[in-house]
């Protein structure tokens, strides 16, 4: 699973008193959780392919299996394909990019040793 905060789901609560600016309210921004599966893992890799939902407000956000991080969503992009359909013969998939957690730990690490 995903989670992501993307800007469709906050919502603005203005102030009730007349006293208030009305811009003196309070954002809420609730998370999206998303949940799919992981169909392409290659060992030698930094990446890996899971039909996930994610939108924009999802990067950088953990994607989860079973109570573990293990990966983050680091973008998206579209993949041009072609048709044999005489109605349509091009089109665009949206394919969103994950990031394996190895890679992201190792980083952690590095950065932990540079600051002890």
């Amino acid at each position: 699973m995903c989670i992501g905060y993307p800007k469709e789901a906050t919502i603005f609560k203005p102030k009730q008193s007349a006293f208030e600016s009305i811009y003196s309210g309070d954002f809420k921004n609730w998370n999206i959780i998303t949940k799919g599966f992981i169909y392409d893992n290659p060992p030698n890799s930094n990446f890996f392919s899971a039909s996930i939902f994610t939108y924009h407000g999802f990067s950088g956000g953990p994607v989860i299996l079973n109570g573990r991080l293990i990966g983050l969503v680091s973008g998206f992009g579209f993949d041009y394909k072609e048709s044999n359909s005489i109605l349509l013969n091009k089109y665009f998939v949206y394919h969103p990019y994950f990031i394996k957690a190895t890679l992201i730990y190792k980083y952690l690490k590095e950065f932990d040793s540079r600051i002890h």
